[in-house]
């Protein structure tokens, strides 16, 4: 398989009956396809070009009208689209709503007004319909009329209550609450959206409103502390704590009544936590902790424990847990103590006393969120306290619970073998028929030096390209012009229209592969139930693991010595093959480099460019060069260096230490954090799974 070219796009999607579907001869002649790759590749310019000299077709009517329309050759726009959408009436309303744009660039805001206004009863089945009623509004904002225009905002926002363009058309019918000389009316709106939608530009356009209405003499209530709590809370929940932190702080205590500012104080410690203050965390929930609110009581105390802990002060933070594991169910943060006093008995190394606690969790609290993950903690911990009986008998509980069932049949299988007891066989063979592709199996396969007899996929044979039902047309033809993220909003509407259906999924994945979108190839084999691995499964498997950027990953890999499976598998797990993919945390491209340490890495001279980490080759050039790297630091090790990777070689250093003695596969199951544990299980797993499918050494 080499490295998904764009230019293959109309050819392989052109296959798939639009020809005689659309009685076109000339769909995809060379020029046009070489049309598509450039806008695809956002040269509209290039695109543009080449299109003209391409055979005439509706397609090529299109294709030039939206080149026109990205160049901002709108008259000409307007005469194309208005072809197209005669002539292509699949995907009219696409023809339609850009029409409409140009219309509004063109300032003909009353036809572009119309044109919008038009599409749903045209097109009742679209998915533009929202955008339409959208471009409507700002079509009749632009004309002036703002009677008429506060009319079509309080229709969108009534249709269209919620979602960034509903706070957007609330801002606007706000303003034109102005223009019609209702400032009061626009203030409580504006009032409003600063309070409700704090992390939108609509926010900070509110509170500058605001204020040029107040210095006109338009007051609006003040803001009341349950209303700022709430403002605080909206920012907390989308991760933005320092914003929330600030908000908690602004508000002033005096006049507060006790329970309020204990609230408060409550929340401030907690978001003080999560920015890792655990000092002045400790502080502030000291305060709330003796609130005359039981609950605000409780969950400060707990919350205190744990910045204590996070400080080392272990000793201080277990009495606290279990002060208030003794109150018992007089207060809601009894479980949740007793597992933080487990888990912190458990990071002494005091690991049968820390099972003993999680069983304490299980019999104390049976209907606590916690039950399935303490009653595998009491059964790990039991393992490594070296009480085999017990593990023994808690991994055979686990067995019937199918979210552990895998690894408590290594475990198991572990426990009794550690004992001597032959009836391991029976739970390693288990492991192996159930979940082959899993890590344990695949752990266990090579420790004991087991040939992995999965069939690959036979090389050089191309399985038959299925095709999708009439239902996909839209899709398809939107993707053969290169319209990527308009035929996967097509995609996504006609699988919810039509439902699930097990048979379409390989066409599907085809279809996904076909445009590059490989994370919902991924994504559709993960939802469709591991299949079985033999011989008829295999084109799903091989959806399921692409091959994707294989020219960069076979170059790059070999230059640093590198499995390329490896490198598939790290690929896999950090974006699932999307270049422009970017983490919360900054992490950016298809091996999700953090800027700083892509930096560190490239050693180049003058400015470096985080934006280039997007570009697939120059992102898998950095990133092998980091795995190598960290493959040196730590002897050839991979299952250190895949932890590195994931969560950085001080977290690794820390956990090595702490987790000395311990055989390997038993430190990877003792990885504290989650996200890290799960993942070197995943790349250790897929890596053997690219080996195996497609015969890789």
């Amino acid at each position: 398989m080499s490295h998904f070219t764009r230019r293959s796009l109309v050819f392989a999607l052109s296959g798939m009956s639009l020809v005689s579907l659309l009685g076109l001869s000339s769909y995809a002649d060379d020029l046009f396809s070489q049309a598509v790759t450039q806008f695809r590749e956002k040269d509209y310019k290039e695109s543009f070009t080449i299109a003209k000299k391409s055979s005439e077709s509706p397609q090529r009517s299109f294709l030039l009208g939206v080149n026109a329309l990205r160049l901002g050759n709108y008259e000409e726009a307007v005469a194309l689209l208005s072809e197209a959408e005669t002539r292509l009436p699949l995907v009219g309303d696409y023809a339609a709503l850009y029409q409409a744009e140009a219309l509004l660039k063109l300032r003909k805001f009353g036809l572009a007004a119309t044109k919008a206004g038009a599409i749903s009863k045209a097109y009742p089945a679209s998915t533009l319909i929202r955008k339409a009623e959208k471009l409507y509004v700002d079509s009749i904002i632009a004309s002036g009329d703002y009677k008429l225009a506060l009319t079509a905002c309080d229709n969108f926002i009534e249709k269209y209550p919620s979602g960034s363009d509903s706070v957007e058309v609330l801002f606007l019918s706000a303003r034109c609450r102005e223009e019609l000389g209702n400032k009061l009316g626009a203030a409580q709106i504006y009032r409003g959206i600063w309070l409700d939608n704090p992390r939108t530009q609509q926010s900070q356009n509110s509170q500058e409103r605001l204020k040029e209405l107040e210095q006109a003499g338009i007051k609006t209530a003040p803001y009341t502390a349950e209303e700022l709590v709430r403002r605080a809370s909206s920012l907390f929940s989308q991760n933005d704590f320092s914003s929330s932190l600030q908000a908690l702080q602004s508000i002033p205590l005096e006049g507060l009544p006790d329970g309020m500012i204990s609230r408060i104080n409550l929340r401030i410690g907690i978001t003080q936590y999560r920015l890792r203050r655990y000092k002045n965390a400790q502080e502030t929930l000291t305060k709330a902790a003796t609130s005359v609110v039981p609950a605000i009581r409780s969950e400060a105390r707990f919350w205190n424990a744990k910045a204590i802990e996070r400080q080392d002060q272990q000793e201080s933070a277990f009495a606290l847990y279990m002060e208030l594991v003794a109150e018992g169910k007089k207060q809601e943060f009894a479980a949740d103590a007793l597992v933080e006093a487990a888990g912190l008995l458990r990071g002494q190394g005091k690991y049968g006393e820390a099972a003993r606690l999680f069983e304490q969790v299980i019999s104390g609290f049976p209907e606590s969120r916690f039950m399935t993950r303490s009653a595998w903690d009491a059964a790990w911990c039991h393992y490594l306290a070296g009480e085999n009986t017990l593990a023994a008998e808690s991994f055979k509980r686990l067995l019937k619970n199918e979210g552990v069932r895998e690894k408590a049949l290594y475990w198991l299988a572990r426990t009794l073998e550690k004992g001597g007891n032959a009836d391991a066989v029976e739970y390693y063979r288990a492991l192996q028929d159930e979940f082959p592709a899993g890590f344990y199996a695949t752990w266990y396969r090579e420790q004991k030096g087991i040939k992995d007899c999965r069939e690959q996929i036979a090389q050089g044979k191309r399985p038959v390209v299925p095709v999708l039902p009439a239902a996909f047309d839209k899709p398809r033809l939107l993707a053969s012009l290169g319209m990527v993220d308009e035929a996967r909003r097509e995609m996504t509407a006609a699988r919810k229209k039509i439902g699930y259906k097990k048979a379409l999924v390989p066409a599907l994945a085809q279809f996904y592969r076909e445009i590059g979108d490989f994370g919902a190839v991924i994504s559709l084999f993960q939802q469709n139930v591991q299949p079985k691995w033999e011989k008829d499964s295999l084109p799903l498997w091989s959806a399921g693991y692409p091959l994707a950027f294989n020219d960069f990953v076979s170059q790059h890999t070999a230059a640093n010595t590198l499995s390329e499976s490896l490198i598939y598998a790290l690929i896999r797990a950090e974006s699932c093959f999307s270049p422009t993919v970017k983490s919360p945390v900054g992490a950016v491209g298809l091996m999700q480099l953090m800027p700083a340490t892509a930096k560190g890495v490239a050693q180049e001279k003058g400015t470096f460019d985080p934006a280039r980490l997007t570009t697939p080759e120059y992102n898998i050039k950095l990133g092998t060069k980091h795995f190598r790297d960290l493959l040196k630091g730590y002897d050839g090790d991979v299952v250190y260096s895949v932890a590195a990777y994931n969560a950085g070689s001080s977290a690794v250093a820390r956990w090595k230490k702490n987790l000395k003695g311990l055989q390997k596969d038993e430190f990877i199951e003792s990885i504290p954090y989650q996200e890290t544990r799960d993942y070197v299980k995943k790349v250790y797993a897929s890596a053997a799974t690219y080996r195996q499918l497609y015969g890789l050494k």
